[in-house]
């Protein structure tokens, strides 16, 4: 997202893929749909504006206040840009900032996300 997009709020998934035999952490995809908000609805004003980024994920350990901690760190292919997010539990992660504390949101705003099944 350029820094000068208008930006209220974006929708996030993320499709985490493991090897088939090692369940090793293989690929990610991310697909995202930024913009504005449409008046009075909790919608994009023009349909937003979408963004897919790919690459390899890993899992490690540690956050700011927890060296334990399971951490999911997402490695795009085509910037040098990484996404951290610990595990909160087997259906929830949580942002991270860069200091890999957890991001803080807003009542309007958050940064956990939530599984899904297809």
């Amino acid at each position: 997202m350029p820094p000068s997009a208008a930006c209220d709020f974006i929708k996030w998934e993320i499709i985490f893929q493991r090897d088939a035999q090692t369940q090793a952490a293989t690929d990610f995809q991310l697909r995202a749909t930024y913009g504005v908000y449409q008046p009075n609805t909790n919608l994009f004003a023009g349909g937003g504006t979408p963004v897919t980024i790919t690459g390899k994920w890993e899992i490690t350990k540690g956050t700011k206040t927890n060296p334990n901690a399971l951490v999911y760190r997402l490695l795009a292919d085509q910037s040098d840009k990484t996404l951290s997010f610990v595990k909160m539990d087997d259906n929830l992660l949580h942002l991270l900032y860069g200091d890999k504390s957890l991001m803080i949101g807003t009542p309007s705003h958050s940064y956990t996300f939530n599984k899904t099944v297809r």
